[in-house]
């Protein structure tokens, strides 16, 4: 099994990396899936990881659809972590439109365009929900960013 992580450079990418590489398998509703290949993809190559014939690291523009495209095509299982982050979406609107929505739009395209229906994991925020959090927060928790980031994520979602 061919298992995908965009923004896996990041903080959560390359932690998820190691366990992955430490586990060797996923467990699916299909069982353990044996993990062959593990590509971490990030504008930046990822560093601090063990030297490990499965590890293929790439990089290149998360926002770039024909980038995103020559990801996706065995890509068995993907977590999608890549994002332009809170502040720096703020700062560069565009940038975070065209890395954390249009970056997201051009990832599941890919995935029906290629007819391939790999398991997406996709990575929100909190910020999603804009102002102070519930106690508790689950799949019927009102949606109500209040920055281009938490705007960003909620359409992701949503899609």
């Amino acid at each position: 099994m061919h298992v995908l992580i965009t923004g896996g450079a990041g903080f959560i990418g390359v932690r998820l990396a190691r366990r992955l590489l430490a586990d060797a398998q996923l467990i699916l509703n299909t069982g353990a899936q044996h993990i062959t290949t593990l590509t971490l993809f990030d504008q930046v190559a990822a560093s601090g990881l063990p030297n490990d014939p499965r590890l293929s690291i790439k990089t290149g523009d998360a926002g770039d659809p024909a980038t995103i495209d020559a990801l996706i095509k065995d890509a068995d299982v993907i977590f999608h972590l890549a994002a332009v982050v809170s502040m720096a979406a703020e700062r560069d609107m565009d940038l975070g439109m065209r890395v954390n929505f249009h970056g997201t739009c051009a990832l599941l395209e890919s995935c029906r365009q290629h007819g391939r229906t790999p398991r997406v994991i996709f990575a929100s925020s909190a910020a999603v929900y804009g102002g102070p959090l519930p106690t508790v927060c689950g799949e019927n928790t009102a949606l109500f960013p209040q920055t281009s980031y938490g705007m960003q994520k909620a359409m992701g979602e949503r899609l």
